[in-house]
């Protein structure tokens, strides 16, 4: 090309630090305006292809050549699975919020870059993301809409999980427990109407009995986040069938362990929203479905959830990252996403009764938050 160039070496090395992301910037190195749909193929796919096959990571992330493109390139770029897009114009630069969309967004050339720092400059430095744990706060409800969905969370308290003998809804299964605030929890059988029979192994401290998952099922939920609970700490790791499915390998991982269950998809990881590829095989993964969540937000708590509004799993992810959950994974949605607070149903319809129920036990002598904490208007 006539001028310096990465090696596919150097490219590794700069690939495994996370400051850094890597992105797409065509094969060819042709401006894509005008191209025809078969070079568009070759500059946006197979660019993509090549580098994620050396890499051995997502290419999440487009530059158009010299910052140029047309609607068949914009569309040709879509269609690949690039999240986003960067371009340039040295006649009408504008800044990333201004752009028009995420497959066009604008940046600004070197020769500004002076200028650009004040404006750069965000202001103070946000609040640090808390990594410990904190179990012994109040429980408080938060409703909130981000992304023009509405939201209700709950949040802080003691996590635990209930195993129930059978099916009931969300607000019963708790009755008569220390829990509450409830969510239902993660996938179960639909063979038996009465079965309590989960997908995946299963521990609980409501009876503390480890129950494997069935050898021939769990293979397919390879690579689900495993939740692993215990006094003072939560674990989040990939599932392993050949690794997962006794109590002595989930000790391992967490030697105090009290509870465990495999949810059906990662949603937030170390603060960042996840992708599409994340999820897997999981079924009707992306459709807008009522959504049930719970994770760990900034500060260190327990918090569970669910959407008022069908969404799809990687828009709930990044509204659940906007909302300020640290790490977060989605539970059964759909018809089973249920929500109870001190005794009553949270959404609008009868869900299908679970066996399984994520809950919130408040500190000695608090009986959460009689107000509900209200943040409607924030939309981001």
């Amino acid at each position: 090309m006539g001028r310096s160039s990465l090696s596919w070496e150097q490219l590794r090395q700069l690939a495994k630090d996370r400051l850094i992301t890597i992105a797409s910037h065509s094969v060819n190195h042709k401006v894509m305006e005008g191209l025809t749909p078969d070079q568009l193929l070759i500059e946006t796919q197979e660019s993509k292809r090549i580098l994620e096959a050396e890499l051995g990571i997502p290419i999440r992330y487009f530059t158009y050549p010299e910052g140029k493109f047309d609607k068949p390139a914009l569309e040709a770029v879509q269609a690949t699975g690039y999240t986003a897009a960067l371009t340039m114009n040295d006649l009408d630069e504008r800044l990333a919020g201004q752009s028009e969309s995420l497959l066009a967004i604008g940046r600004i050339g070197q020769s500004r870059l002076q200028e650009m720092v004040d404006i750069a400059w965000g202001g103070s430095q946000l609040a640090a993301v808390s990594m410990g744990f904190d179990f012994a706060s109040s429980i408080r409800r938060i409703d909130m809409t981000i992304n023009q969905v509405p939201f209700i969370f709950i949040a802080g308290g003691k996590p635990v999980t209930i195993h129930y003998h059978t099916r009931g809804q969300v607000q019963e299964i708790i009755a008569k427990t220390p829990v509450i605030a409830g969510v239902d929890g993660a996938f179960f059988s639909l063979e038996l109407l009465d079965s309590n029979e989960m997908l995946g192994p299963i521990y609980s401290q409501s009876h503390g009995q480890f129950i494997p998952g069935k050898r021939g099922e769990i293979p397919f939920i390879n690579q689900r986040p495993l939740v692993l609970i215990g006094p003072n700490s939560v674990k989040f790791v990939p599932f392993n069938d050949q690794k997962h499915n006794t109590l002595e390998n989930i000790q391992a991982e967490l030697p105090d362990v009290t509870d465990a269950f495999v949810a059906a998809g990662w949603l937030v990881e170390n603060g960042q929203p996840q992708p599409l590829e994340r999820f897997g095989r999981l079924y009707s993964v992306n459709e807008l479905r009522h959504r049930a969540f719970w994770g760990i937000n900034r500060d260190g708590q327990p918090q569970i959830g669910v959407s008022v509004e069908p969404i799809g799993s990687v828009d709930l992810g990044i509204a659940l990252a906007k909302a300020g959950f640290r790490d977060a994974v989605m539970l059964d949605s759909g018809a089973s996403t249920s929500l109870a607070y001190k005794g009553q149903s949270l959404v609008g319809y009868e869900p299908r009764p679970v066996p399984h129920v994520i809950g919130l036990i408040p500190p000695s002598g608090d009986a959460g938050s009689t107000c509900v904490v209200t943040t409607s208007s924030a939309k981001y």
